[in-house]
């Protein structure tokens, strides 16, 4: 078992980061392009597999799922349909156009390879690696950390009108668009007393590109 020793990463606030520190929004004519989709079919967000505490890729087990600006609001426009309403450019908040990754983090859903289970709670802390070889020194050090983390995941996904994807889902953190590519690691973990208990899930190329599209 890994020695817990890192500070807390995650600033577990929803206020948004300065203007200035975020990628431009959305224009409108995304925003129109993203409700024509979402209204032409089904939106399909994008499933990250976990890897356990290895990098090895498994694509048997979900752990993270993620959601790009444009998706979510291709599931407000079906929802809104069904409502009986439409969604317009015009009645698009400025924060649904955000160029930001929804992650959606599934928790306790399975053991891990030390025996412990994946708890994503007030204790948990999540991060972005850019490095292959990673460790929990890097994620302190090098650690892509989220603009916000949120427990509570119904409310945060719930206002796009999509569901749970996952019962388990315990948190959502948002991370900017612009930091996605391929081989990324997202690193979850939280600490049992003075041990670290961990999950990792890998983003392949076809995932970047279905949250870039």
């Amino acid at each position: 078992m890994l020695r817990a020793f890192l500070v807390a990463l995650v600033a577990m606030s929803l206020s948004p980061p300065p203007a200035s520190q975020q990628d431009p929004p959305l224009t409108n004519e995304e925003v129109q392009a993203a409700i024509d989709a979402g209204l032409a079919g089904p939106v399909q967000p994008v499933e990250l597999h976990q890897t356990g505490a290895s990098v090895r890729p498994d694509r048997s087990r979900v752990g993270v799922v993620a959601y790009s600006p444009k998706m979510l609001i291709g599931i407000a426009a079906r929802a809104a349909r069904r409502e009986g309403r439409r969604l317009s450019v015009q009645d698009t908040p400025e924060k649904w156009r955000e160029r930001v990754v929804y992650m959606a983090m599934r928790s306790n859903d399975h053991e891990l390879l030390d025996g412990t289970r994946a708890v994503i709670d007030d204790e948990a802390r999540v991060v972005i690696l850019s490095k292959p070889d990673w460790s929990l020194q890097l994620a302190a050090d090098t650690g892509i950390k989220p603009l916000w983390l949120s427990h509570a995941p119904k409310a945060i996904l719930g206002a796009f009108g999509a569901d749970l994807p996952y019962d388990n889902v315990a948190a959502v953190a948002a991370f900017p668009l612009s930091v996605l590519r391929a081989d990324l690691l997202v690193v979850a973990y939280r600490q049992f007393g003075g041990d670290t208990a961990l999950w990792v899930s890998t983003m392949f190329a076809d995932d970047v590109a279905a949250l870039a599209k």
